[in-house]
């Protein structure tokens, strides 16, 4: 399986706390990619620490599911959100026959996907964030859960999609 550095995700991403990134009980915020989603009641959220970057979460339910919150730079200059979903299945080895949708959310619309695999459950959007004066950011939101409670976990998992918005980056 082929991995490409724009979407890979370090193991130092699961740390505690970070200095770059705000959570409440209602709400995840990050302020070096400049974006925020509403939180599940019951849920935790896990963040990277200093020096590791800040680019999300792992958000975890009350159903062991995790749902993972991620901007990166589009260095490969993809260039939306179609590009940018089709990268993500190569790199996780989704079928590209599995059909995308567009889901709206409190930002820009996402494209999403997603299949039940030997008994986990991935569902995965993403986010495309145009810049004039940098480049562009791909925010990836992805649901890893087990069959045993899909329904509690995609609803879950949707209202983060759908509370999703920008907000203004760091200068």
């Amino acid at each position: 399986m082929k991995r490409r550095p724009l979407l890979l995700l370090s193991s130092v991403f699961l740390a505690v706390a970070s200095t770059c990134a705000a959570a409440s009980s209602a709400l995840y915020r990050n302020v070096e990619y400049g974006f925020a989603v509403r939180l599940p009641p019951q849920a935790s959220v896990e963040q990277a620490t200093p020096p590791a970057p800040a680019h999300g979460a792992v958000v975890h339910l009350a159903s062991g599911a995790r749902i993972r919150i991620d901007g990166q730079y589009d260095a490969a200059f993809l260039g939306s959100a179609s590009a940018a979903a089709r990268r993500v299945m190569e790199d996780e080895s989704f079928d590209p026959a599995v059909p995308t949708r567009t889901v709206r959310t409190a930002g820009p619309s996402a494209r999403c996907f997603g299949r039940m695999s030997d008994g986990l459950l991935q569902r995965r959007c993403v986010v495309y964030r145009r810049r004039v004066e940098a480049s562009a950011i791909i925010y990836t939101l992805a649901l890893d859960g087990s069959a045993g409670s899909p329904g509690s976990d995609e609803a879950a998992f949707d209202r983060i999609v759908r509370s999703f918005r920008l907000e203004p980056l760091p200068r």
